[in-house]
């Protein structure tokens, strides 16, 4: 993949991204009561679309044979993994809280943050001790992250249905971000683990490709369930 190619696979998902911020303080603007939760939801769209920014970087920096960026070559910021492995732990620090919340369980809430502390700590520990800060993507960070954000769906999805909220599914944003984020996460897990023993390096070019699709088309289904979510519920009067 050169440069090229790589912005024309990166250019739909940062427009998704820009798309769901905006949409996300149009609903903050435009909806008559917004939650806490929601608040934070688009704080969090936008610092996830702060880090997709920065992380070009690493992109531009390899791609031009360090003309640009070169001040980073040979150094572990030569990568953008360091930038992403503070990134996963916010995102399941935040992502479980968002959506326990919205069961309005005061334990699950409670039982989640320890968990969620749980596992920040593990991650710091696997860093230390495999010292893959600067050099990959934390593989217990990505699979851990990914178990503790799916139960959270999970719970949620099991409220709802046993309670009178699923006749107002169409009405909560809260519905919307978690079908876009249990997509994504199912979807694009996996790849992330294996991406570190499948490089073009290595004659795995098809891999690599799949891998390019999955990860665009999860990013496009999660990014427009957001979009939706923010739209159709900036006008709702109740549900969140």
């Amino acid at each position: 993949m050169d440069i090229k190619a790589y912005f024309i696979y990166a250019f739909p998902i940062l427009i998704l991204e820009i798309a769901a911020v905006t949409a996300g303080v149009y609903y903050l603007k435009k909806a008559p009561a917004v939650s806490y939760s929601s608040k934070l939801l688009v704080k969090f769209l936008i610092l996830t679309l702060v880090i997709e920014l920065l992380g070009t970087y690493a992109v531009i920096g390899y791609f031009s044979d360090y003309k640009y960026f070169s001040f980073i070559k040979d150094t572990g910021f030569e990568r953008n993994n360091w930038l992403y492995n503070i990134y996963t732990p916010i995102s399941v620090l935040f992502l479980p809280y968002y959506f326990v919340s919205k069961t309005r369980k005061e334990k699950l809430v409670k039982y989640t943050f320890i968990a969620s502390i749980i596992y920040i700590l593990g991650t710091v520990v696997y860093h230390l001790m495999y010292g893959s800060f600067f050099e990959a993507y934390s593989i217990y960070s990505e699979l851990a992250g990914c178990l503790l954000i799916l139960f959270s769906i999970t719970l949620y999805f099991f409220n709802i249905l046993r309670s009178d909220l699923i006749l107002n599914m169409k009405k909560m944003l809260s519905f919307y971000v978690a079908v876009g984020v249990f997509f994504f996460q199912l979807c694009t897990t996996p790849i992330f683990m294996l991406s570190s023993y499948f490089r073009t390096s290595t004659g795995n070019h098809l891999f690599v490709e799949l891998q390019v699709n999955v990860v665009l088309f999860a990013n496009i289904f999660m990014y427009s369930c957001f979009i939706l979510g923010f739209l159709i519920c900036s006008r709702k009067k109740k549900y969140s």
